[in-house]
């Protein structure tokens, strides 16, 4: 999923990561995506990339997040 420069807003959906299990690639960078990542982003277990930078995200890096990729 390829979403960078798209200019989103607001926050990431803690159910946004429940819909996309099966993705191997997210792109939301270059937006204004802000609030924290959902600790939902452990749910992603096909994940290879998830490329979240250059967003006002702010907070701690889940720690769901080491169950990335882990199918």
């Amino acid at each position: 999923m390829q979403l960078q420069f798209n200019n989103l807003t607001g926050t990431i959906p803690e159910s946004l990561f429940d819909k996309l299990i099966n993705l191997t690639s997210i792109d939301l960078s270059h937006n204004a995506l802000s609030g924290t990542i959902p600790t939902s982003v452990g749910k992603l277990r096909n994940a290879q990339v998830l490329q979240l930078s250059h967003n006002l995200l702010s907070g701690t890096i889940p720690t769901e997040i080491r169950t990335m990729g882990s199918h």
